[in-house]
């Protein structure tokens, strides 16, 4: 870790390393900065799963909304032959447009929370 303590990313000056639209149409971004000074800093496992970050949000098993009035949604995908799960985590703009990754890891179960979205 560098040691800094982690701040929100300026959406408004950091360039997109991934824009794809989730399963409810809303645009998702994950900024450079918030992918090379956070997710890979915090948890390195990730660098190997960029491929299966971007397949957690554009075709998750599940989405998960959170219970709070700021809308952040969990985006959970399966990893292959293991018990565990992409989590991608996003906060979603007032408009409902627009969304930012905050986080993504790997988690070795779904919490439970309101569902949103399930695969059929």
């Amino acid at each position: 870790m560098t040691g800094q303590p982690w701040r929100p990313y300026s959406p408004a000056v950091a360039t997109d390393l991934l824009r794809v639209r989730d399963v409810t149409g809303v645009e998702i971004r994950l900024t450079r900065d918030c992918w090379e000074e956070h997710i890979v800093v915090r948890h390195p496992i990730m660098r190997r799963h960029f491929d299966r970050l971007h397949q957690a949000v554009a075709s998750p098993d599940v989405v998960h909304r959170s219970p709070t009035p700021r809308e952040t949604r969990f985006y959970y995908r399966k990893l292959p032959r293991r018990q565990s799960w992409v989590l991608v985590i996003a906060d979603i703009k007032p408009s409902g447009h627009i969304g930012y990754i905050k986080t993504a890891l790997v988690v070795d179960r779904i919490r439970p929370r309101e569902i949103l979205w399930r695969r059929p």
